[in-house]
């Protein structure tokens, strides 16, 4: 039965070319800009999914509350860290990293007559548990000893390649802005998709900055990681009592003034947790942060405009279909006379709704791989189509409910005829269908204005 309703709707198709072009184009035009916006979309969701207990681990960031404003900071106080790790037991480890490391001159004297100067943007300083706190595999080097030391590098593997070409980087010593450093390991370069951005970690003296309290400068990106089946809503809880332990002490030291005046004046510190995979979409504005931050917001927005894109599509389908009713009604009275039933009949509607939805999608494919690196280009990102069996199956369900959704309207309204009527020659459209047909054309030609507006505006 299948087969010959995909015979019978190719012949149709074939019949009618021209119908047959703009409806595919139609798709193709469509679904070529969702894939775009969900290539992008999926890749922007994907941020820092990649690490080993990514859902355990957080980012403790601060809004800092002013008399008349508030502001968001990544960078907070050092001694929070060491706090964290000692007065809550849901803290199975914390992290230091500090930036500063960009268009900094890194050196490396080749032979005494031959000093290499390279300009880097991407180094930043960490505590000695940096390759144990972030599962980072180090392709040369022990992840425990790396950056024991003061004065340690561990560099990734294109910067060693940058550095010293062939040669085997352990043990070479770089210097410049940053003093001398030795090399103790070489780390597999991070993907793209990861607010941490660096080619250099680094290390520095976790006992010298416990020596060092701070609890109000901002100075460092403090990172947690909780213990299983913590919950992180609960530690947020504590923190308001952790402010007042510690930053109390400090605040009436440095300005002379009691605590509960300084809140009362309207001054604050609210301590709080970013999910790691959370950092890059987070939509408020971050203060310092380690890398440009996406927006959670504009996501939602481009999988709704995605929507927009389908509906017009799908509209003008039906459009399309129903405005030929006219010229199948005798085919449909044919069939009815020759005994077809009326669901045999809205089957092979829709199989030409869902080969037309399944060849549209093949061609998008094609031009979405095509107009790919001028995409890329235009979001200043490194996108790629993945041609596996999840994206098979993911364009197979796609191209099944645009046919679906698409051709069931039509495919009811053509196959309701009256064979009666339709053989006696009285056949005409109802007024109904036509008002339908006319709201469609409203609300497409709507959604193409705002879509229009909207990309001039900005």
């Amino acid at each position: 039965m299948l087969t010959n309703y995909l015979k019978t709707a190719i012949r149709s198709l074939l019949k009618q070319r021209i119908y047959t072009l703009i409806n595919v184009l139609g798709l193709v035009v469509s679904i070529t800009a969702c894939l775009l916006i969900a290539i992008y979309v999926r890749y922007e969701l994907s941020y820092d999914n990649f690490f080993k207990d990514a859902d355990r681990i957080y980012k403790l960031v601060l809004e800092r509350k002013y008399p008349n404003h508030s502001t968001y900071y990544a960078s907070i106080p050092h001694s929070y860290s060491m706090v964290a790790q000692k007065d809550f037991p849901e803290v199975e480890k914390t992290l230091l990293m500090f930036g500063g490391g960009n268009n900094v001159n890194i050196k490396y004297k080749v032979s005494e007559t031959n000093v290499k100067t390279f300009e880097e943007n991407h180094f930043v300083f960490a505590d000695s548990n940096f390759f144990d706190f972030f599962d980072v595999g180090l392709m040369l080097g022990d992840k425990h000893t790396a950056l024991a030391k003061l004065n340690q590098v561990v560099i990734s593997s294109s910067a060693a390649k940058r550095f010293f070409g062939n040669e085997d980087p352990l043990g070479k010593t770089l210097f410049g802005d940053l003093g001398e450093m030795k090399v103790t390991g070489v780390f597999a370069d991070l993907p793209e998709n990861s607010h941490l951005r660096f080619d250099a970690v680094v290390s520095v003296s976790g006992e010298q900055l416990r020596r060092q309290e701070n609890f109000i400068s901002f100075d460092s990106y403090t990172y947690l990681k909780l213990r299983p089946n913590t919950s992180a809503t609960a530690l947020e809880a504590k923190f308001p009592k952790m402010v007042d332990n510690y930053a109390s002490g400090q605040i009436e030291q440095q300005l002379g003034q009691s605590w509960e005046d300084y809140k009362k004046a309207g001054n604050g510190y609210r301590y709080f947790l970013q999910p790691l995979t959370s950092i890059h979409l987070d939509p408020r504005n971050i203060e310092f942060t380690n890398t440009p931050s996406g927006n959670r917001n504009h996501i939602y927005a481009l999988i709704f405009i995605g929507g927009l894109i389908l509906a017009i599509a799908c509209i003008n389908f039906m459009n399309l279909a129903t405005a030929r009713s006219a010229e199948r009604a005798r085919e449909v009275g044919v069939r009815k006379v020759m005994g077809s039933l009326r669901g045999q009949l809205v089957a092979q509607f829709l199989t030409e709704a869902v080969l037309l939805s399944v060849l549209g999608s093949v061609l998008a494919v094609g031009c979405a791989y095509l107009l790919l690196p001028s995409f890329n280009l235009l979001v200043d990102k490194k996108l790629a189509l993945a041609f596996n069996g999840s994206f098979a199956t993911g364009l197979a369900i796609v191209a099944l409910f645009i046919g679906i959704a698409a051709g069931l309207y039509p495919a009811f309204v053509l196959s309701g005829f009256s064979a009666v009527t339709v053989m006696k020659g009285n056949f005409s459209g109802s007024n109904k269908g036509s008002w339908l047909r006319n709201g469609l054309v409203v609300f497409q030609f709507m959604i193409s204005i705002v879509l229009i507006i909207s990309t001039l505006v900005v």
